[in-house]
């Protein structure tokens, strides 16, 4: 008892259904293996850039404090400046050079304690000085100085420092710049 040629030609015919079934399949599972690759990767891109933009804000988020303790370094500099050092320099002046010796002692140790804390934050200062070539990227012109005799675009003056944070302009260096 066999199967006769109507049998095999159905068993040949569901044979073969069976195989276009299984590729279908087997495309399918390929396509959705790729999808989720392909889903995993994004995931894995959004994490990345996530991480990336919590950095920048966590490694930036001092920069308002930061900014607004640079007019109290600047006044504690003018302060320093506003002493003359003839003065400081005299060993026996009346009481008043001793407190303005002191007060002169306050506010240098007072800048220096500030400094500390801006650098503790990756706040860093820079000053150019006069005769460095003048780069809008970093310093802020803010008057010109005619002199012929010196080479136009070269700082004559800085009348604020410049500071960085994290390598990032956080207020540019306030300066004049030579005019031919």
């Amino acid at each position: 008892a066999g199967a006769g040629p109507t049998d095999a030609g159905a068993l040949q015919a569901r044979v073969e259904e069976l195989e276009g079934m299984l590729e279908a399949a087997r495309e399918e599972a390929a396509e959705a293996k790729d999808s989720a690759l392909r889903t995993m990767a994004d995931m894995e891109n959004l994490r990345e850039r996530t991480r990336r933009q919590v950095d920048q804000a966590e490694k930036f988020a001092v920069q308002g404090f930061a900014k607004a303790m640079l007019d109290v370094s600047d006044n504690l500099e003018r302060a320093l400046e506003s002493v003359p050092k003839d003065v400081l320099e005299g060993d026996d002046g009346p009481k008043g050079l001793e407190q303005l010796k002191s007060l002169n002692e306050g506010v240098k140790l007072t800048e220096h304690i500030l400094r500390q804390a801006l650098g503790q934050n990756r706040v860093e200062r820079y000053a150019p000085e006069e005769g460095d070539e003048f780069d809008p990227e970093v310093h802020n012109a803010l008057f010109e100085v005619p002199d012929p005799s010196k080479e136009a675009g070269r700082i004559a003056v800085v009348t604020k420092a410049g500071y960085l944070l994290h390598d990032r302009i956080l207020r540019p260096a306030e300066v004049g710049v030579y005019r031919a």
